[in-house]
């Protein structure tokens, strides 16, 4: 994806059914990062990130 800070490439491993859903398990086979930007955290219902 262009802009994103990282990617990871992985190699399923496993798919398990849990009702409308499914569960993936998968091996991560290489990730990096692109820049120095900070991750974007969605928690409580709200975007944010961290403080230094």
């Amino acid at each position: 994806m262009d802009g994103a800070l990282a990617w990871i490439d992985c190699t399923v491993d496993a798919e398990h059914p849990a009702g409308d859903h499914v569960i993936v398990v998968a091996r991560v086979t290489g990730l990096d990062r692109h820049d120095d930007g900070g991750p974007l955290v969605f928690f409580r219902g709200a975007y944010g990130g961290f403080r230094a």
